[in-house]
């Protein structure tokens, strides 16, 4: 399972960039009984999170990897206009907002 995970999240890093997945299609992924869709997820929050981390937001205490993909699973179910943003800005902005960088932090 680790393995077919891994390759998963390879191909799909190969094949989008992140302003290619909009809400909606984060919102399906999330919603769907199906693990690769549930792996795309994850890997993509993930993934948003690691590029953002010392730029967009800085934390100062370890993130669950459940935790966040669960909070920002909610995000997502609450927003009504999915079809107008990119995933990766929501996920930014809630993520520069929950966890902001003070002045000078940033890399």
């Amino acid at each position: 399972m680790t393995k077919l995970l891994a390759s998963l999240l390879l191909v799909f890093s190969l094949n989008a960039n992140a302003e290619f997945v909009s809400g909606k299609q984060l919102h399906d992924w999330l919603q769907s009984n199906d693990k690769t869709a549930n792996a795309l997820a994850t890997g993509y929050i993930l993934g948003t999170f690691d590029t953002g981390a010392g730029i967009i937001h800085c934390t100062t205490e370890s993130i669950n990897a459940g935790a966040l993909v669960s909070q920002i699973k909610m995000l997502i179910e609450r927003a009504t206009n999915r079809e107008t943003f990119s995933a990766d800005v929501a996920i930014n902005a809630w993520l520069s907002n929950t966890y902001p960088c003070k002045q000078g932090t940033n890399i």
